[in-house]
């Protein structure tokens, strides 16, 4: 995830995780490498700010680390995740690299 890239959609794939903002907005998470974290916000967040909500999985907090709008009028949000459980993180993980298959 580099910030240059970050106005594009990174996210190839169709997966995407929901998570609810503690605020009841929804984003949605489309990568999750390690400690850092992607996700396309309804609002801006400040660089340095803190996101928490919720997955299916459970709870989800990051600091944010950059914010760019795009074209679509959403935020692309990269950050950090803080506390982020083991079985959350895998939940998420299984999420975005297998998702759920399409009826034919």
């Amino acid at each position: 995830m580099t910030p240059t890239n970050l106005d594009t959609d990174l996210h190839t794939g169709t997966a995407t995780v929901t998570m609810t903002l503690d605020d009841g907005r929804t984003a949605r998470v489309t990568r999750l490498e390690g400690e850092r974290i992607q996700l396309f916000a309804p609002g801006a967040a400040a660089p340095g700010s803190r996101l928490s909500g919720t997955v299916a999985a459970g709870a989800l907090r990051l600091k944010v680390h950059g914010c760019v709008r795009r074209s679509d009028g959403t935020f692309a949000v990269r950050g950090v995740t803080l506390d982020l459980r083991r079985e959350v993180r895998a939940a998420i993980i299984a999420a975005l690299t297998n998702p759920p298959a399409t009826p034919n």
